[in-house]
């Protein structure tokens, strides 16, 4: 008798064909056992299940008081074992032979390479199994509720996603870890695509669950017709979709997905509401494995990021990767339904932490500061540890929120070597990319550790930003300051308490966390003469007034506590008597042309200056300085000066906008000049240049002064 009539007799492979009989033979390996001999003993490693050619086998438990107790015993075409195939678990059972065996192996991995290859032969196999081993242990009334526990979870994770047949979530994460490791065993390309379908939510409110379950169903049809057989398909979650493509370089999954984007746009979908059709198309991020993206993290953030791009430029389309040496530039977040999933996986995150450690930038100002403390006011709202890193002297109008922290029992740490073991979560805010954190040793570990969370907060975009969490736990879009999207998920969280039931929703507005939370918006907008539009005035109108009357209620008037609004305002932008200095000393110096005012001092006008006021005190003016500026013009305000030669060999540069002058993006200008090195909003830019390649400071500047009035001044002749 051949295996495959063998097999064809055993009840679990009764329903497969020849041919599948013949792959299921392959994988299998044969062992044989003498009468009295050990297969496995209790407790041992398990990782294969066994099918009985001839003999018999004897299945039995250690007693507590001595002794076993046989409990099973299986003979020709019987199978047992098999839940070491989806547990990884230790036997919880010896096995013996009884009499002279040989038996058939098939471990774990043979069976989800079969799964991933023949998707649909694994299913029945699954199948069939489920119900013999359930109906087994019904009738001998043993571990029955374990039984079925078990095989509900191994049903929903093993195979497939019930609503479309393509794989699930649990299924593509272990295989994507697998795949890019016989990659690049192999040295061979490998491809990520990510994919979602447009306009779902709107499809979802129009049409209902029924019909958006055929939609998603359609869909992964074209996704199955589309993509070959030894493509990894996967519903990610809703009408997201993860597919892994192995030995497919970048240019040729572009084209496939191409294809896919095109069959997608000619579906048709019939639906019972007055006969009408709806069209679909879809959205594609793809990213290539390289020496840079060994991390299924890494591929997966990388396609994601394409994903968005390809929704923000249209729709409908696949675009690759394109960020260069694995940096993810920050980009606004396209939709509220991706901002949504982005608020509700923070808020998972933090209540799965327990010690939280919250990160800001070098040099850091009033959003920086004042984001820090938010933060934590919000993770100590919920119980949570909470310490903030700074490395730096802060300058002592930012001393309150200091006070804020003692009050509330948050920890303010030079460095994290002493408790770096416990922290599982850390929030970095306000900080447009890694090299500017203010960091220590520890916590650079921390960040780079796969067990630790990192969730992040910035209104900083493009040019050379770069993100520094995971784009699913990074609250990054257009913003007046880092302070506003805090406030942001403070909303979301009181409007969520229902749904997680560890918030608190009136307590998280405290009067700590709304007095932090306008600090940063004031810094950042100038008591509201910088804000950009009417969402930014929404917050600023929302956080201003409950702060009013929160004072009127909890601060005395004699109180020496900041009880107002302008109070604010005055106390963090302040100037010691070092800073008046230093502003007097930059405006000075101050010249105009055209619709720009600014400042340009040399090396030899800037050396002076740090010698009588720290660094961080010269910045700080710096920028007071470039909005000052701005504001006397009433339309730019710049100033550039010298890095002192013990911080950096550069040539720093800020341009401001008035808050009058509104119609122009200063982003522009980092791209007409050829500049990389620098970035921004719409309403300030930064940037800096090597010392070496200027030669004459005030020369550039005013070839950079021409460069800024022709991008908004039209060439003589031409009507405004």
């Amino acid at each position: 008798m051949t295996e495959r009539d063998f097999l064809r007799g055993v009840d679990i492979f009764s329903t497969l064909c020849a041919e599948e009989l013949e792959i299921l033979a392959g994988l299998l390996k044969r062992r044989l056992l003498r009468k009295g001999e050990l297969l496995f003993s209790e407790g041992d490693d398990g990782e294969e299940m066994f099918i009985v050619e001839s003999g018999r086998m004897g299945v039995s438990v250690a007693l507590e008081k001595g002794g076993d107790l046989e409990v099973a015993e299986f003979g020709p075409r019987e199978f047992f074992g098999e839940m070491s195939i989806f547990e990884g678990e230790p036997r919880s059972a010896s096995c013996k032979a009884k009499e002279d065996c040989s038996l058939f192996s098939l471990k774990a991995g043979d069976f989800f390479s079969l799964a991933e290859r023949h998707p649909e032969t694994s299913n029945r196999i699954m199948h069939r199994m489920l119900n013999i081993t359930a109906r087994r242990l019904r009738n001998t009334n043993r571990f029955l509720t374990e039984m079925v526990s078990w095989g509900e979870s191994a049903r929903k994770r093993a195979v497939t996603d019930e609503l479309t047949g393509l794989y699930n979530r649990g299924f593509f994460d272990v295989s994507l870890k697998r795949t890019i490791s016989e990659a690049l065993s192999a040295g061979e390309p490998l491809c990520l695509a990510m994919a979602d379908l447009d306009g779902f939510g709107r499809l979802n409110s129009l049409h209902g669950e029924e019909t958006c379950n055929l939609v998603i169903r359609k869909a992964a049809e074209v996704f199955r017709q589309g993509f070959s057989d030894g493509d990894i398909l996967t519903r990610y979650g809703g009408d997201e979709f993860a597919f892994i493509l192995p030995g497919r370089n970048l240019r040729e999954a572009k084209e496939l997905c191409d294809d896919i984007c095109r069959r997608m746009q000619s579906l048709r979908i019939e639906t019972n509401r007055n006969r009408e059709s709806i069209l679909l198309s879809t959205s594609i991020g793809i990213a290539a494995l390289s020496d840079r993206t060994s991390f299924d993290e890494d591929l997966v953030k990388m396609a994601d990021e394409a994903l968005y791009r390809a929704k923000e430029t249209g729709r409908g389309r696949a675009l690759s990767y394109s960020g260069g040496q694995g940096v993810m530039r920050k980009s606004d977040i396209p939709s509220i339904a991706a901002k949504n999933r982005i608020v509700l996986r923070i808020i998972e995150a933090l209540l799965q932490s327990r010690n939280v450690l919250v990160l800001g930038h070098r040099n850091s100002d009033e959003d920086c500061i004042a984001s820090m403390v938010a933060i934590s006011l919000l993770v100590k709202k919920l119980n949570r540890n909470v310490s903030i890193l700074l490395t730096e002297q802060i300058h002592e109008r930012f001393h309150y929120l200091l006070n804020i922290c003692r009050y509330n029992a948050i920890h303010v740490i030079p460095d994290c070597s002493g408790g770096a073991d416990e922290i599982d979560t850390i929030c970095v805010v306000d900080t447009p990319k890694p090299e500017m954190l203010q960091i220590c040793e520890g916590a650079q570990k921390l960040l780079a550790s796969p067990r630790v969370r990192v969730i992040e907060f910035d209104h900083h975009l493009a040019a050379d930003s770069a993100y520094i969490a995971p784009r699913e736990t990074a609250l990054v879009t257009t913003a007046s300051s880092t302070c506003e999207l805090i406030g942001f998920l403070a909303l979301k969280m009181r409007c969520l308490r229902d749904r997680f039931e560890e918030i608190d929703g009136e307590d998280l507005f405290s009067r700590n966390f709304v007095l932090a939370v306008l600090t940063g918006i004031v810094g950042d907008s100038k008591m509201g003469k910088f804000i950009k539009n009417h969402r930014e005035r929404w917050f600023y109108k929302l956080f201003s007034s409950r702060f009013s009357r929160m004072l009127s209620e909890k601060t005395h008037q004699t109180s020496s506590n900041l009880s107002s609004m302008e109070d604010i305002f005055k106390e963090i932008t302040r100037l010691s008597q070092l800073e008046e200095r230093c502003f007097k000393y930059f405006m000075k110096y101050r010249q105009s042309r055209g619709c720009i005012a600014y400042t340009v001092l040399d090396e030899e006008m800037t050396s002076p200056l740090p010698e009588e006021t720290d660094i961080d005190l010269f910045v700080a003016t710096a920028r007071s300085v470039a909005d000052a500026l701005a504001e006397e013009s009433g339309c730019l305000g710049m100033v550039a000066y010298h890095d002192p030669p013990e911080v950096s060999d550069l040539i720093q540069f800020r341009i401001r906008r008035s808050h009058s002058f509104q119609n122009f993006d200063l982003r522009e200008i980092l791209s007409a000049a050829g500049i990389e090195n620098g970035g921004g909003h719409e309403g300030a830019i930064g940037f800096r240049i090597p010392k070496k390649e200027i030669s004459d400071i005030r020369e550039y500047c005013s070839h950079l002064t021409d460069i800024i009035i022709g991008l908004f001044t039209p060439p003589q002749g031409k009507e405004k």
